[in-house]
């Protein structure tokens, strides 16, 4: 990998490490998902930045080019992430199901309320007018 380029990948992590943290800062990300962003932008640092750990990688996994080993890191990000959100979306789904759920019952709590309060209310009135 060139100098250029590995420069290049660098800043790009840095600026998306500012990017989060002020997503973070304004409340607009879940502290939860800006932390996996956060430990990728330092990862990608890190395996960028220290050209010896890259070529270390490489020849550990037997792959012939540095970018290879990057790509897979990439993906194994990616099928990391996506296991991650999967498992949030059901929790979120079963939480959505229970709370309409307990709406429902609530609702339908309120509704036989008010017909007796009305049944009794009848009542009391025709009492009262004979």
């Amino acid at each position: 990998m060139s100098g250029y380029n590995q420069i290049l990948i660098c800043a790009i992590a840095v600026l998306f490490g500012v990017f989060t943290f002020d997503l973070l800062r304004r409340r607009r990300l879940n502290v939860e998902y800006g932390l996996l962003w956060l430990i990728l932008a330092a990862g990608v640092l890190g395996v960028v930045g220290w050209k010896g750990l890259l070529f270390r990688l490489t020849f550990w996994m037997g792959a012939r080019q540095p970018a290879s080993i990057l790509a897979l890191l990439s993906l194994a990000f990616i099928f990391f992430f996506l296991a991650f959100l999967t498992v949030q979306l059901s929790t979120m789904t079963s939480r959505i199901k229970h709370l309409t759920q307990v709406v429902a019952l609530l609702e339908h709590e309120v509704r036989e309320m008010k017909e007796n309060k009305s049944a009794t209310t009848e009542g009391t009135e025709a009492t009262e007018k004979k």
